[in-house]
């Protein structure tokens, strides 16, 4: 799954990087492993670190596959945290907060996991505080 789209290729840059500074898990299709990804280059690679290896692992974008969490997946507690951001009739609410409260829980929000670009983070993979 190497060649990707261009367009697809940008979403998945946009979804990794804007959810980098939270500590986002990444897969690589090449070999398997899951690390956690601390940073990425452009539009060419990521570099994560993976528990067992004393070496970070690089990876080109296309063989990344960041684990995200479905919008469907969202609990009563940050459905209620996120109203307070979210657009609702009439009323507009802060729409940079909204976005930054999506990717501080890891939210596919550019349907990236229907694609195949990014894999259904498991419950409890990421600690919420």
């Amino acid at each position: 799954m190497g060649n990707i789209k261009e367009k697809d290729k940008e979403l998945l840059w946009c979804a990794i990087c804007s959810k980098l500074p939270y500590g986002l898990y990444v897969k690589t299709t090449v070999s398997g492993k899951v690390g956690k990804m601390y940073l990425c280059h452009k539009n060419e690679f990521v570099m994560m670190q993976v528990e067992d290896d004393t070496l970070s692992t690089i990876v080109g974008i296309e063989h990344a596959r960041p684990y995200l969490r479905s919008l469907d997946k969202m609990t009563k507690k940050e459905q209620k945290a996120y109203s307070k951001y979210a657009y609702f009739g009439n009323k507009l609410g802060d729409w940079s907060k909204s976005i930054m409260f999506l990717n501080k829980h890891f939210f596919d929000y550019n349907g990236l996991i229907k694609k195949g670009l990014a894999l259904e983070a498991e419950e409890g993979m990421y600690d919420f505080k």
